[in-house]
């Protein structure tokens, strides 16, 4: 069976307002990591932090809630998990050895005052994770399930309430749920996706899922009041796994690389639902990610047909740059997260 579309090999996190991180896997399988202070780009628009490493796949990289503390993690070329922590100030330790044994990239999260976790499909198929709530990395634990060789998604969704999803060897999504003291069973959230999914919480109480289905269509399915609506099309046709992103309750917003090279973006608001596709222009070689730094405020960024970064981003009014015009970020990236 063909592999799944390309994913993103870079991502974005925010600690706080006016406040973003954005990492990479460079060419070189060294993770590089740059942030916006409120002011200006550090170390500067166009260069890069080189944080080092031995890499195959995109990292992954999380926040501790309420701090301007971060994570960095990363399967190595040994299919070792490995994780740096990081500080607002701009210090970083070493890498961590946590072990493990995996065939993907890995997804986190985190929640409450000090709590973590990080999941990824393992060499044997099955979803494992681990969790730290501020006194180290747990034990490796298998969630079982069988699933392809791709990277999972995670998300937290209400207090003490997080979900792992990941694409089955079936090419349905699959959903495990941890409820405050334990996992419960695996859900099959159904749908044939030629693409990883993407999960996003807009509030607690709610998940929104998106994936490229057989039809290279973006398709959604939602989950509110305690239960899952059916799959929506969202249209399009699109050859990379999505990029999907909430800035508040009322508002999401997915992209897609399309199958004609441009990047593409739709908006969902409470009062008005999904809107048209808008054309972003054709600077994006991989797949697009986005992240949000506060509300109204957003970016979408993916690899260049150069190797740089690329991004844009929403100001509350508008796109910077406007048009199809994307600012060059700098850094030789991998244009996919494998």
């Amino acid at each position: 069976m063909a592999s799944l579309l390309i994913f993103t090999s870079i991502i974005f996190i925010s600690f706080g307002s006016n406040r973003s991180n954005m990492f990479g896997c460079g060419t070189n399988k060294n993770y590089y990591h740059k942030a916006w202070n409120g002011n200006s780009w550090v170390p500067s628009k166009t260069t890069w932090d080189n944080m080092g490493g031995n890499f195959n796949w995109a990292p992954t990289a999380v926040t501790w809630p309420g701090s301007g503390n971060m994570v960095m993690m990363g399967v190595g070329s040994d299919g070792q998990m490995w994780s740096r922590n990081g500080a607002s100030g701009g210090s970083w330790d070493s890498w961590n050895n946590m072990g493990g044994s995996f065939a993907s990239a890995p997804a986190s999260t985190s929640w409450g005052s000090s709590s973590m976790a990080v999941s990824g499909v393992g060499t044997d198929g099955a979803m494992w994770t681990s969790t730290n709530t501020g006194s180290g990395w747990s034990s490796w634990e298998s969630l079982g399930g069988t699933f392809m060789a791709a990277p999972p998604s995670m998300v937290t969704w209400g207090s003490n309430q997080r979900s792992v999803m990941g694409i089955g060897t079936d090419r349905g999504v699959w959903m495990k749920t941890w409820s405050g003291s334990s996992w419960g069973n695996w859900q099959g959230l159904g749908g044939t996706f030629i693409s990883v999914v993407i999960v996003i919480s807009r509030g607690s109480g709610f998940m929104n899922v998106f994936g490229i289905g057989s039809d290279q269509q973006m398709w959604m399915r939602a989950y509110s009041g305690g239960t899952w609506g059916s799959w929506q099309s969202l249209g399009g046709t699109f050859s990379s796994a999505p990029g999907a992103v909430s800035w508040g309750s009322d508002r999401m917003d997915c992209y897609g690389k399309g199958t004609d090279g441009n990047t593409w973006h739709k908006m969902w608001t409470s009062s008005g639902g999904w809107g048209s596709w808008e054309n972003m222009g054709n600077a994006c070689e991989g797949a697009p990610a986005a992240g949000s730094w506060g509300s109204n405020q957003m970016s979408v960024g993916c690899t260049g047909t150069d190797g740089s970064m690329m991004m844009k981003s929403w100001n509350g009014t508008g796109w910077t740059p406007s048009g199809s015009t994307w600012d060059n970020m700098g850094g030789s990236f991998v244009d996919d997260g494998a």
